[in-house]
């Protein structure tokens, strides 16, 4: 099928998409309707993300020490990032890929091979914001299953879940969905949300042609675009840091993107800490921000 089967209002070109910025307590809603557990602790939205795990609805959520506390008793482990006023009160650190400067983002930021993949798909990939669920649903699952395959630490959900959170994005205008098309095929999408200032790109799903035609950076670069020209976008994140991925830490940082480490409230269950530490020292490293890679707090 090819994309003029969807409709002329499948898709907007990518300078028309809209991103309407959400509450915490928008982001809580969409989190519950996706089934995830959600508490109000000290007037703030928590998340299980895994069973006894909590962290805020949305991860880069500023709290003061009084607030980053366990929301429930019965929980092994809280992530919180503290606002900078209660840094002094972190006993963690919280690393992200984020974006310096990111009002004066533009071309020019990147690598002359960079440009010249930017501006080759430009020219090569219709790069569009999804405006209907339709070709993400019909097309979109195969494209994410063989980028996990190329890379598994890009994970995808079984199919029906994976429907259920693609229609999510469109309620209420929760998130911008943008894709690259060629010939009227899905070569790959990301999705994008945006709470409370924090433009949080959150997945992106290339499979092997769009890679072969430097897809990923296309989408990168317009998607930034996007939250730099959004007026209420303070800051973007693009994924926790994964030392254990140097190509995609090297991909990141050729598009502009900086490992920062914010102050954060780690609480952990007595043998918790030790046990991540000893077995699955990346996994603690993206807790706590030691271990794998040191870095000063900002």
């Amino acid at each position: 099928m090819t994309a003029h089967a969807y409709g002329t209002d499948a898709f907007v070109p990518w300078t028309e998409g809209v991103l309407r910025p959400l509450t915490e307590i928008d982001v809580a809603r969409w989190m519950a309707d996706l089934g995830f557990r959600i508490v109000e602790h000290h007037g703030r939205f928590w998340l299980a993300l895994k069973p006894g795990f909590y962290q805020p609805v949305h991860p880069l959520a500023e709290l003061s020490a009084e607030q980053a506390t366990a929301p429930v008793f019965a929980c092994w482990g809280i992530r919180a990032r503290l606002a900078n006023t209660d840094a002094a009160f972190a006993n963690a650190q919280m690393p992200v890929y984020m974006l310096p400067d990111l009002a004066g983002y533009n071309l020019g930021r990147l690598s002359a091979k960079r440009r010249n993949q930017v501006r080759k798909v430009e020219k090569t990939i219709d790069l569009v914001a999804v405006t209907t669920p339709d070709i993400l649903l019909d097309q979109g699952y195969a494209v994410a299953r063989e980028a996990q395959a190329l890379n598994p630490s890009n994970t995808v959900p079984g199919e029906a879940a994976y429907r259920r959170w693609i229609i999510s994005h469109f309620k209420d205008q929760r998130a911008l969905i943008l894709a690259g098309l060629y010939q009227g095929r899905l070569l790959g999408f990301s999705t994008n949300w945006m709470a409370d200032g924090v433009f949080y790109q959150d997945k992106l799903y290339v499979g092997r042609e769009g890679r072969a035609r430097d897809l990923a950076m296309g989408l990168n670069y317009v998607c930034t675009m996007i939250a730099a020209r959004h007026p209420q976008a303070r800051e973007l994140m693009c994924g926790r840091d994964l030392p254990q991925n140097p190509g995609i830490a090297e991909f990141k940082r050729s598009m502009g993107l900086r490992v920062v480490h914010l102050p954060a409230r780690v609480e952990l269950a007595p043998l918790v800490g030790p046990l991540l530490r000893s077995l699955r020292p990346h996994t603690y490293y993206r807790l706590t921000g030691r271990g794998t890679r040191q870095a000063p707090a900002v």
